[in-house]
Parts: C-alpha cells; sequence; structure tokens
C-alpha cells in the first residue's frame, strides 16, 4: 500500500488435498482468508502473520479514511464504515501499487470506463457464491465441489475435487467457492457481460482512465458489496493480470525534483503537546499537508480560544507542521487546536477563484457585529470534488479572516431535496470588520468562498 504496508492475495496459506488441510498446502482448494480469519482482525480489516507482517487481504479501511475514500470513522467505537455507496463523493485514491506495475484503487471508479466526465460509484465485482442463487451459477452443495473454469484456465487445466459442502467444510470456506461471472449464462445462450454486468474481470482490474491516468490503464480496484462489505477477490486474485517482475527498491539511482506531496482529503491529526522546562516554550506539532495553510488557536478553558497564527504554512516537504508559544507554561492549563483554511493551488481541495470555488452563492452578503446573521449557501456541484449528497449534512462552518478570530456557526442545516446549506451565526461585538470567507465543513473536506460574507 502506499502508506508501506504490505498487501496479502486472497488465501490465508492452508490449502485443501487428500482429505485433510495443511499449511503450506500443495492442494487446488485454497482457503479464503477474510472468510476464515476475519476473527483475527482489526478494524481496518488487517492482522500479522507468523513473523509479525501486518497486512490486509481485504478493504484497508484506515488507510482508505486517511486518503478520504469515503469512508466513515466512529471517534467512540473506534469503528470504520463504508460511506454512501450509492453516489460516493469522488473517485478513489490510489491505495497501493501491484508487483506488475499496476495501480490499486478502492472501491469507486468512473461509470463509463473511457470517460472521466461520468458519474462515480462502486465498480461491480466478477465473482459469485456458487450456491445456485444467481442465473447460471451451479449449486456446489448439492452438485459436489469441482474447480470452477476461472481456476482451470490459470492452473495449467489441473482438476481436483474439493470435499463436500458440511458444517467442516461450509460454503465460502474457499476461494474456489466462486464462480466468474464472465463464465456464466445469464440467458439462453448470452453470458454476462463485462463492462456491462460488471465492471471487474477474473483478475479484478479494468481498463479505464482515472484521475492520475487520464489516457487511461489497466488497474486493480477494492471489491465490496453495495453494502459496503468485502467481497471476493477482494484486491486481487491468486493470479497477477501483468507479469510480476517488480522488486524492492531502496535506493533512486536518477536525479529527482519533488515538487509538492498530495494528500489534499487528509485528515490531520494533532500530537500531544511537548513543553522545554527550561524556557517554558510549548510546541505544538500536528499532521499536514504540503501547501497548506493553517490557522493555530489556543485556549485555557475549552470555552473561549484565541488566534496564535491565523496563516501557518505547513513545512515543505513534510507530512508535520509544528507552531511555538513561547513562555505558555506559565498558565495553569492550555489547549491547542488548528484547522486548514487553504491549500495551495496546485491541488484541488479549497482553489479560489470566480468559477473553482467550493460554494458558488452566499445570501446577505453583509452583517452587523452585535447582531445574528443567518446565511444561505448554495454549493458549487462543478467544483472538484463536488458536495456531498443533499442529505449529508455539514458538521461544520465558519467565517474566516486572515488577522481576525473566527466565527464559527451556531447552527448549520441542509435541505435534503435542494442541498442548500443554512448556517445561522452571532457575530461578535468585538468582530474585525472586513470581508470574511465564508466555509462549509463535510468531514475531513471544507467547501468555501473567499470574501462572501462582509462584517460591518
Amino acid at each position: 500500500y502506499v502508506d508501506g504496508v504490505a498487501l496479502f492475495d486472497p488465501m490465508d496459506g492452508y490449502s485443501y488435498a487428500g482429505g485433510t488441510e495443511s499449511s503450506p498446502g500443495t492442494g487446488q482448494w485454497h482457503r479464503d482468508a477474510y472468510v476464515n480469519e476475519q476473527i483475527t482482525f482489526d478494524k481496518s480489516f488487517a492482522h500479522q502473520q507468523n513473523t509479525g507482517k501486518y497486512h490486509n487481504h481485504a478493504n484497508p479501511y484506515a488507510l482508505r479514511y486517511q486518503l478520504g475514500d469515503n469512508v466513515l470513522f466512529n471517534g467512540t467505537t473506534k469503528a470504520y464504515a463504508e460511506g454512501d455507496t450509492t453516489a460516493p463523493a469522488r473517485h478513489s485514491p490510489i491505495i497501493g501499487w501491484m508487483l506488475d506495475g499496476l495501480p490499486l484503487y478502492g472501491p469507486y471508479g468512473y461509470s463509463e470506463p473511457l470517460n472521466a466526465a461520468s458519474p462515480v460509484r462502486r465498480m461491480k465485482g466478477g465473482f459469485v457464491k456458487r450456491d445456485g442463487t444467481t442465473t447460471g451459477v451451479d449449486n456446489i452443495t448439492t452438485a459436489g465441489r469441482t474447480l470452477p473454469a476461472w481456476v482451470l484456465r490459470n492452473n495449467g487445466n489441473t482438476a481436483a475435487a474439493g470435499p463436500a459442502v458440511s458444517t467442516t467444510y461450509p460454503l465460502g470456506r474457499y476461494i474456489e467457492d466462486n464462480a466468474y461471472l464472465g463464465d456464466l449464462v445469464k440467458t439462453g445462450t448470452t453470458k454476462y457481460l463485462l463492462g456491462s454486468d460488471f465492471d471487474l474481470n477474473e483478475y479484478n482490474v479494468r481498463y479505464c482512465v482515472t484521475p492520475e491516468f487520464p489516457n487511461g490503464t489497466w488497474a486493480y480496484f477494492a471489491n465490496i458489496t453495495a453494502a459496503g462489505l468485502p467481497q471476493f477477490p477482494y484486491l486481487l486474485n491468486r493470479w497477477f493480470y501483468g507479469t510480476p517482475t517488480g522488486g524492492v527498491v531502496s535506493t533512486v539511482a536518477e536525479t529527482v525534483t519533488n515538487s509538492f506531496k498530495g494528500g489534499e482529503n487528509l485528515v490531520e491529526a494533532a500530537q500531544a503537546p511537548s513543553v522545554n522546562a527550561a524556557t517554558g516554550t510549548v510546541t505544538f506539532t500536528w499532521s499536514s499537508v504540503e501547501g497548506g495553510t493553517y490557522r493555530v488557536e489556543a485556549s485555557n478553558d475549552l470555552a473561549t480560544w484565541s488566534v496564535l497564527n491565523a496563516a501557518q504554512s505547513a513545512a515543505a516537504f513534510s507530512s508535520a507542521t509544528s507552531y511555538q508559544e513561547t513562555a505558555a507554561a506559565s498558565n495553569l492549563r492550555r489547549f491547542y487546536r488548528t484547522i486548514r483554511t487553504s491549500l495551495a493551488t496546485y491541488d484541488t481541495g479549497t482553489t479560489t477563484g470566480t468559477t473553482t470555488e467550493g460554494v458558488s452563492a452566499v445570501t446577505p452578503a453583509t452583517g452587523n457585529r452585535g447582531s445574528p446573521a443567518t446565511l444561505t449557501v448554495t454549493l458549487n456541484t462543478a467544483y472538484t470534488p463536488p458536495p456531498p449528497p443533499n442529505t449529508s449534512a455539514p458538521t461544520a462552518a465558519s467565517l474566516t479572516r486572515t488577522g481576525a478570530a473566527t466565527i464559527n456557526a451556531s447552527t448549520y442545516t441542509r435541505n435534503s431535496t435542494t442541498g442548500i446549506v443554512t448556517l445561522g451565526f452571532t457575530i461578535p461585538a468585538g468582530a474585525t470588520t472586513g470581508a470574511y470567507n465564508v466555509n462549509v465543513v463535510f468531514g475531513a473536506n471544507t467547501w468555501s468562498k473567499a470574501n462572501a460574507f462582509t462584517v460591518n
């Protein structure tokens, strides 16, 4: 994966042959790791094998959440869940690279493989359980376990019978308990059609355009059901689509220019502040996106916050940024927080401009100090990324101005039919006058319009 964690195939190391299962096995019936080892998975569907290598066989929830890929996180239960699988906000990011050189994306791609303007949706996998419920699929519970056609094509046509389906060897125990739709007859003599009935072939890839490959590429996609659960072959099948000639690269011989690091959808996280006992200086550090600008605030009571730096720039070519407050240790207690207020124009996250801002209209355009203000905000559906579905409510909203204290919204609601956002503010009597940016937050992302509201 792009974070360095290992990516394993769908097998758990055990296979069936000669009436028994063994590991490492040489049989043709391979146990499904997601089905058989799931009890050992953490909340990101990952675990470690016998020598300690941490890895995933299926949907890497935590990594996808870090990358902003339509994953929700419950801070109370520390659990992840899939977001809206019917209308995701954006194309999935690259989450890993296979040994055959092809990218691995999350579950969401363009509905038309060669049209980047087509809607984004969940990629439909090409496999179904061999339980007789799908038109054209066999029922191995009654007919017995014989290897499916997709296996015989790739294993040199080596046939092998598997154990009868039973409580000891239940249906789904082996990856070979799945059939490839491209081998099945849908109606009459017509088979299920790749690109119409399903998107991913027997190797779990398709040829398509992506944000990183606008001219097209073969690409793997994480496989999930409409309910958001992992689905065979999960990430990749037993065999690669391309030739796995890649190896480990520890050094780069040629000269490399690092222009910028991506990650506009990063979910920032703060570290515990450190204190220099000799000087009383407190250093506050958080994960950051290069090109990002952050506002740093401090409080002694978690009620009243003061701005320490309204425009802290992220450190160049670094994944962390720090702010130092001198003589801060003289306080009995001290709390710190930060929020990203802008992103450099080479990323698309919060680019400002007439047509590219995340908010297209704000009314009214002015308000008075010491008075309430109710703002109606129209989100820009042509913006990248587009706003979330109308049924998604904001998680925060604010008015920001460089050098001025942030004015946070007291209420933020959304019309589930029109998508219009309504914000309620109480403008402090001592607020700095002038033009403010209007910001509407949905989870890890912010949609903004620069200088859209003026405080008089």
